[in-house]
């Protein structure tokens, strides 16, 4: 009897300890969706706001969920990456949660294709892991525009350093295409500034132009970007001698 007694103590101990846990663990990812939700605009808050969050009583997820965060927060505030090593293991545990959390494990394999073109690698572990996410980004609901243009945006740049500029041109046009159903005039300023480029590599200077053309109505007012617009007018006159 005292042992039977002594088992059910213990199970209710367990349950609400069990319950205790779960809801630490709620309470700390809507924590860290809260700072996932400030990146765009304040990626410096959201980093110094990470270390108040004691990351060693996080539950597994939301250690993943932590670092992912964390990376995404470097990135915009223009870290110098050394190391893909933290975004890998990152993956690596994201992965195990893949079915229940498709869209957060797409962008922590979509930041380990941009982390590693920052650490000025173009090879297939940089890309790949950029079309993987951009398969799973499309087909959640709803699909998420914005990071999927991303993932276009850096195949087609990874492309191009490699010099295979028609599969750059395809990716830069699914960039477009994506940014057009946002939309976001910013996207597709960056994105007919890349087709540009490219084309004027590769001397095709009528599409070139038609790009150069496109650009004005879509660019921002800050002064930097209309230097940059300068810049492109001044190369194109230059490389067709139509001054």
């Amino acid at each position: 009897m005292k042992q039977i007694i002594s088992l059910g103590l213990f199970i209710v101990v367990f349950i609400a300890f069990s319950g205790c846990r779960q809801k630490q663990n709620d309470a700390d990812t809507l924590k860290l969706a809260k700072l996932d939700s400030l990146l765009t605009t304040q990626p410096e808050l959201v980093s110094d706001s990470l270390p108040c969050i004691d990351f060693g009583k996080l539950s597994a997820y939301n250690k993943a969920y932590y670092q992912l965060i964390d990376i995404i927060a470097k990135d915009k505030s223009c870290f110098n990456f050394t190391s893909d090593s933290l975004i890998s293991h990152t993956v690596d545990q994201m992965s195990q949660y893949r079915k229940t959390q498709p869209h957060r494990y797409a962008r922590a394999l979509m930041y380990q294709g941009v982390v590693r073109y920052r650490m000025q690698i173009t090879d297939s572990t940089a890309y790949l892991p950029l079309k993987d996410a951009a398969i799973i980004l499309s087909s959640i609901t709803p699909p998420d525009l914005r990071n999927s243009y991303l993932c276009f945006y850096y195949v087609g740049k990874i492309h191009e350093r490699n010099r295979n500029y028609r599969l750059s041109r395809d990716y830069f046009v699914k960039a477009v295409d994506v940014a057009g159903q946002i939309p976001d005039t910013t996207y597709l300023c960056t994105a007919f500034s890349e087709l540009f480029w490219m084309h004027l590599n590769i001397s095709e200077f009528a599409k070139a132009k038609q790009y150069l053309d496109t650009i004005p109505a879509y660019i921002p007012t800050d002064v930097k970007s209309r230097i940059s617009l300068l810049n492109m007018k001044s190369v194109y006159s230059e490389m067709t001698g139509k001054y």
